[in-house]
This record gives structure tokens, C-alpha cells and sequence, in this order.
């Protein structure tokens, strides 16, 4: 069809299946290309924090340190992190040997600690051999998680004088 002029509209100089294989062609040359694709992932709820809605974020592994005392009668050994808090507060699970443990609060510290009286409770007495903490860290509401950080912690009943030896092991 031509217009006054004599032109033809762009509907009729090309046929539909010559304007799909240029669209397509572009398409292939901005992927090729380099081009930028952005994606984010959403939970059926999105978590919010003092930064506003958490849409797409790595929960950060979490970072243990292991300290113990020597030379007393009856030995701990705690095991301490730092809490996450941005853009949200994390929760974190810490367990020995596959058992629950109480974990306490100081500040931005999170500590839990190994000791006699934990092992009689958890295990009906002093244990002997390699305990292993797991801390696990997530972010609450949703099913993100950071793989679980674990230490290892020797326990050697002692006989004279009755106690209990904990060391920290890397």
C-alpha cells in the first residue's frame, strides 16, 4: 500500500517473518555481546531490615573462635562469634555432637560453653575423645542459610585430680 507520496508502510515493505528474524538477531547480539542481565530472587516473604526489603543476599558464613582454660580442676571451653545484624539480624543454632546447646548474649558476642556440667546433661557424663560444635547462622523467615562452621574441642577425662581437660583443636 503506498501512501500519498508513494511510500510503503512499514507493515507492508517487510514481511512479519523478515521483522521476527531481525528482532531475533538483535536478541542474539546483545546476549552474545556481554550485555547486562539482572535477576533477583524472591522468598514468598521478603524479609525486611533497617535498609528496607531483603530481596537477594548471601548470608555470611560465620567466623568462630575457640578459647579454653588450663590448668583448672573442672575446664570450659567456649566457642564465640559475631552477630550479624545488617541488613537483619541473624538467628544461629550451635550444637555438640549433634545435641542443642544454650547460646548466650553479650553485646553483639554470641558464645556457647562446653563444660562438665554441659556434658553430664547432654551426655550423662564427661565425654572422652573429639566434640564437635556446629554453629549454623540463617536468616529468619526465610530458608536462607550459611553452611554450618564447626569446631573441635578434645575432651579428656582426668583422674588425679578428678576433672575434666578441654582443648580447643584447630
Amino acid at each position: 500500500m503506498s501512501d500519498a507520496h508513494g511510500s510503503r508502510s512499514w507493515s507492508t515493505a517487510r514481511p512479519a517473518s523478515r521483522r521476527l528474524a531481525v528482532l531475533a538477531a538483535a536478541v542474539f547480539a546483545l546476549c552474545v555481546s556481554g550485555g547486562v542481565a539482572r535477576a533477583a530472587w524472591v522468598v514468598g516473604t521478603t524479609p525486611a531490615g533497617p535498609a528496607g526489603p531483603v530481596t537477594s543476599w548471601a548470608v555470611p558464613p560465620t567466623e568462630t573462635t575457640c578459647t579454653d582454660t588450663d590448668g583448672e580442676e573442672f575446664e570450659t571451653a567456649t566457642v564465640a562469634w559475631p552477630e550479624t545484624s545488617t541488613p537483619r539480624a541473624l538467628d544461629y543454632a550451635a550444637t555438640v555432637d549433634g545435641e542443642p546447646l544454650v547460646t548466650t548474649v553479650d553485646g553483639d558476642t554470641r558464645a556457647v560453653v562446653i563444660d562438665q556440667a554441659v556434658l553430664e546433661e547432654l551426655f550423662g557424663g564427661p565425654v572422652s575423645g573429639i566434640l564437635t560444635v556446629e554453629v549454623t547462622a540463617s536468616l529468619p523467615g526465610t530458608a536462607w542459610g550459611a553452611p554450618a562452621v564447626t569446631q573441635a574441642i578434645e575432651s579428656v577425662p582426668a583422674e588425679d585430680p578428678p576433672g575434666l581437660t578441654l582443648e580447643c583443636t584447630p
